[in-house]
């Protein structure tokens, strides 16, 4: 037995050390070898450091956004920072190298928090076994690699949500509360996710979330004071009211989301209106699906048993994000060890046998690429349709099991 232990942790630094030493050379390699200036890290920089250098109030100015970004990167077409206040007071540290440097700090930073996800989630959702497979699991979701190479937050997103799921399970509500609150920097995601757990009722988790978005909300009115505030909120409904310029229009058909594949089959025969109205109405039934199941499962399982729940809310609240990229669907891995470590995958029915087809198409880099290249990801959304639709399935099938009389369960309500 101790000497199998020892195989096992010998088995898991061979695999660490491999996948790491791998994953970080490219990541330095496009930092230091190729041109670093055209990815979204770009703009982050500039937010960064536009408020350490020349104050909050140019923050959100566009015109010295423009300025500072063409200096900086070169870049033809503005890429705006309409970030929140609190990421860019984060980003300001590392504005203090230049520009290739801390593209590669925020590239080592970001392997070490896919590091740290593998560590914490693996007890969680330990399929495959042996450690250098689900390390390959993880770093060959082409996802990962478009948030590592764009210098983007999801990994840190990916790490907040695992968080938000482990203490779920553990039974601290108001602690996954506050670890999905501090995901906010990218709130298009977020609050679909608190939308579900408000509808559940889960009032300690919406507790942990409410004191973690006003921690965030006094940091940003610290860095930027009322004045960039208002000027954040500006730019957002600057943004929101923009639905029909082109620029707008085919950034929408990059979300492989509900709105963006809408966006896309149906801008050729009715106005922006009409698909926001669809958009918001599709949106609302989904999450009240999932808020509704989850519930249920709530009074009728014990605590620590609903992964399989939490991957459906999780890939629910991505398609119904009003705002989500590639990089952010790296979110999915969690859906999919979720999901392949469940019960339900060993029945291999039909519904596993959809989530296979959509997982290894999520696999699949040359689909990403074609589609990016394009300008088309929205057309991923029907692969994401699917796999939600096959999981909230796999979900009613499990609470039709527990509430037979056969199951010896008893409805008792989760906290």
């Amino acid at each position: 037995m101790a000497h199998a232990k020892s195989l096992t942790k010998t088995e898991v630094r061979v695999a660490l050390a491999i996948t790491t030493a791998l994953v970080l050379g490219l990541v330095l390699a496009n930092a230091f070898l190729f041109d670093p200036r055209g990815f979204d890290f770009s703009a982050m920089y500039t937010g960064g450091l536009i408020l350490r250098r020349d104050g909050p109030s140019k923050l959100y100015d566009l015109a010295q956004q423009a300025q500072v970004e063409k200096s900086l990167v070169g870049r033809p077409n503005l890429l705006p920072y309409d970030h929140p206040p609190f990421e860019a007071l984060f980003i300001a540290s590392i504005t203090k190298f230049n520009y290739r440097t801390a593209y590669a700090l925020w590239g080592v930073a970001n392997v070490l928090l896919l590091l740290l996800f593998q560590h914490l989630f693996r007890p969680f959702a330990p399929v495959p076994r042996r450690p250098i497979h689900y390390f390959m699991v993880c770093f060959l979701f082409f996802p990962v690699w478009v948030a590592l190479m764009q210098g983007q937050m999801s990994i840190l997103l990916l790490v907040l949500f695992s968080l938000t799921f482990i203490h779920l399970e553990r039974g601290h509500d108001y602690r996954a509360g506050f670890f999905l609150s501090l995901g906010l920097f990218k709130f298009p995601i977020v609050l679909p996710f608190a939308l579900i757990c408000f509808l559940r009722s889960k009032w300690k988790l919406m507790m942990g979330f409410a004191a973690g978005a006003l921690l965030l909300a006094g940091v940003s009115l610290i860095a930027v004071g009322p004045d960039g505030i208002l000027a954040y909120v500006h730019l957002l409904s600057a943004a929101l009211s923009n639905n029909a310029d082109p620029a707008f229009v085919q950034i929408t058909r990059d979300l492989p989301t509900l709105r963006g594949f809408l966006e896309t089959i149906m801008v050729s025969w009715t106005g922006p209106r009409w698909i926001e109205a669809a958009a918001v109405i599709a949106a609302a039934i989904m999450i009240l699906v999932a808020a509704s199941l989850w519930r249920r499962h709530d009074r009728l399982r014990r605590r620590g048993e609903s992964g399989v729940m939490f991957a459906a809310a999780l890939v629910v609240s991505l398609v119904t994000s009003p705002y989500a990229l590639t990089h952010d669907l790296s979110l999915m891995l969690i859906a999919i060890l979720l999901v392949v470590g469940s019960q339900e995958w060993s029945t291999k029915s039909s519904k596993v046998r959809v989530l296979a087809v959509c997982t290894g198409m999520l696999y699949f880099p040359p689909i990403y690429v074609w589609l990016l290249n394009r300008r088309i990801a929205s057309l991923l959304f029907p692969v994401l349709l699917c796999f939600a639709l096959a999981v909230l399935s796999l979900a009613v099938g499990r609470l039709r099991t527990l509430a037979s009389p056969e199951s010896g369960e008893c409805e008792q309500p989760v906290n």
